[in-house]
């Protein structure tokens, strides 16, 4: 399942924007990043001779995918865990249709069924559906 923000398109960057100065530039994508659903951060930059030549506005969540993958089909990730992304992708609480007890409850009837080993041939089989 992938979330596609909603938004009004003006507030989409452009190509060669040009603003007044690079606090007007940072407060904008800043803007930008609140209303399309993420958060951003300064990130490095580049001075010659006191000059600065570039900075790096990223995202705030950038390099936390490598840290932690956050596929819960991969049998890592924890019912916990799962019940929370799936309540977030959802939108809440209200639209979710499941309790956390629920994901733990099929975490261990699955574990005693099929075992710890044996997870990956059924995340294959459920793919190929």
């Amino acid at each position: 399942m992938v979330w596609i923000p909603k938004f009004d398109e003006s507030v989409l960057p452009k190509n060669d924007m040009v603003f007044q100065s690079l606090d007007h530039e940072i407060e904008f994508y800043k803007k930008y990043a609140k209303t399309v659903g993420f958060d951003c951060r300064l990130g490095s930059n580049k001075t010659v001779d006191g000059v600065l030549q570039y900075k790096y506005m990223i995202c705030s969540k950038v390099g936390e995918a490598d840290k932690k993958d956050a596929d819960t089909l991969n049998g890592e990730e924890g019912a916990s865990k799962a019940h929370s992304m799936v309540t977030d992708l959802k939108g809440g609480y209200a639209k979710q249709g499941a309790k956390k007890i629920d994901y733990k409850n099929f975490s261990r009837d699955l574990k005693c069924n099929i075992g710890d080993s044996d997870d990956y041939m059924l995340l294959n089989l459920l793919t190929l559906r």
